[in-house]
C-alpha cells in the first residue's frame, strides 16, 4: 500500500471518536473526552488545522496544527504548533505520514500561516527530519522545581525530603505586592503581553482571546492564574496547571509553569512564589518549565528551579522551503504537552 492509496480530508467534529481511537492505538491510553473536544474543536476564532487519512477501516492518520501568532524583529505573523502527528501501526511505512504533513502545511498556508513549529520526542524527530517535514532548530532548556518528593519516595525519606524542599528559596519577598487567584481582565492582561523579543529572536505572541481558550477549564488541566498587583494594578501574572483526575493514571502529579507574564521583577517573584505554594497545596510532586528566554532564567533559579535536560524543537516554513527562524525564545505554554 502506498501514499496514493490513502484518502485524506479535513477533519470534522464527528471524527472525534475515530481520532480518539487512533490516539489509543498509537499512544496506548486515551485522554479525557472534554480535553480532546477542547483541543481540536474548542477554538472558534482560529480553529485547529486537522487533516486525517483514512481507508475502508477508518481513520489511520492525523496531522494537527494549533494556530497562534509569532513576532520576529517587530513583525507579527501567523504561526502554528504541530501537536498530534500520528499514524496507525497498519499505516506505517506507506507514505501516509508525509502525505498528511504536506496537506496540513498546505491548509495552513491557505489561512496565511507562515511558520509551523513543534516539540517532537526522540522517536519522532528523526522521522520528521528524514521526511523533510521539519528542520531541527535547537534543544530548549527544561527546569524542574521539587514540590513534594514524597509522592515518588514515600515513607520516612520522603517526609525528610518534603521538609527540606519547603525551606528552599522561592525568591525575595515584596510586602507591597498582593497575589490573587483568578484570571486578569483583558485590560490588565494586554500590557503584560506587550513584550519585545531581542533582535533576531522569534517568540510566540499570544492574544488575549487565545489565552482565554488555552487555559479554559475544558482543557481538564486544572489551569490557574495568579496575578501580582501593587496598589490594585496588575504588574505580573503566571499560569500553572496539572492534569485533573479525569486523566486517570495519567494524572501523575507533574505540574507545568505555563506562562510568566510581565516586566516587574518583584511582582514576578511574588507570583512565582505563590505558584509554588499553590502547587504544593494541590499535591504536585514537581513543577516543570520549558524556558529559553534569557531574562526569565535568573528568575527561575532564584526560586530553586534546577536545569534538567532539554526538549527538542523543530520548525518549517509554510508553504515554501526557506528555513524557519533560527533562534526562538519559548515558554512552557508554547508547548501543548502540559
Amino acid at each position: 500500500m502506498g501514499e496514493a492509496d490513502w484518502r485524506w480530508r479535513p477533519a470534522v467534529e464527528s471524527d472525534l471518536p475515530g481520532i480518539r481511537g487512533l490516539f489509543d492505538a498509537v499512544k496506548q491510553g486515551e485522554r479525557p473526552l472534554a480535553h480532546d473536544r477542547w483541543r481540536f474543536f474548542g477554538r472558534k476564532d482560529e480553529p485547529a488545522v486537522l487533516i486525517v487519512g483514512e481507508d475502508d477501516r477508518g481513520i489511520a492518520g492525523l496531522n494537527a496544527l494549533l494556530p497562534t501568532e509569532a513576532v520576529l524583529d517587530g513583525r507579527r505573523f501567523k504561526a502554528c504548533q504541530s501537536i498530534d502527528t500520528m499514524v496507525h501501526p497498519r499505516a506505517r511505512g506507506t507514505g501516509l505520514f508525509g502525505l498528511l504533513a504536506r496537506k496540513a502545511r498546505e491548509a495552513a498556508a491557505a489561512r496565511g500561516i507562515e511558520v509551523v513549529y513543534g516539540f517532537p520526542n526522540a522517536t519522532s524527530l528523526p522521522i520528521f527530519v528524514k521526511s523533510q517535514a521539519f528542520v531541527y532548530i535547537d534543544d530548549m532548556p527544561r527546569y524542574i522545581r521539587a514540590i513534594r518528593p514524597s509522592r515518588r519516595k514515600p515513607g520516612f525519606l520522603g517526609a525528610i525530603l518534603d521538609a527540606l524542599v519547603r525551606v528552599l528559596p522561592r525568591g525575595p519577598a515584596d510586602a507591597t505586592v498582593e497575589v490573587t487567584v483568578g484570571a486578569p481582565s483583558d485590560a490588565e492582561l494586554a500590557p503584560l503581553l506587550d513584550a519585545t523579543p531581542p533582535a533576531g529572536e522569534c517568540w510566540v505572541h499570544r492574544t488575549t482571546a487565545e489565552l482565554r481558550w488555552r487555559y479554559a477549564p475544558e482543557a481538564a488541566m486544572g489551569y490557574e492564574w495568579l496575578v501580582a498587583r501593587r496598589n490594585g494594578k496588575a504588574f505580573a501574572a503566571v499560569v500553572w496547571g496539572m492534569r485533573d483526575p479525569s486523566w486517570g493514571n495519567r494524572c501523575n502529579g507533574r505540574a507545568g509553569l505555563m506562562e510568566i507574564l510581565g516586566h516587574d521583577l518583584p511582582a514576578l517573584q511574588a507570583a512565582l512564589a505563590a505558584c509554588i505554594d499553590r502547587a504544593h497545596a494541590a499535591g504536585a510532586w514537581r513543577l516543570e518549565a520549558i524556558v529559553s528566554r534569557d531574562h526569565l532564567a535568573p528568575l527561575l533559579k532564584r526560586a530553586a528551579f534546577l536545569p534538567r535536560g532539554t526538549v527538542f524543537f523543530d520548525g518549517r516554513r509554510c508553504p515554501d522551503d526557506n528555513p524557519p527562524p533560527a533562534t526562538w525564545g519559548v515558554v512552557t505554554g508554547d508547548f501543548d504537552g502540559y
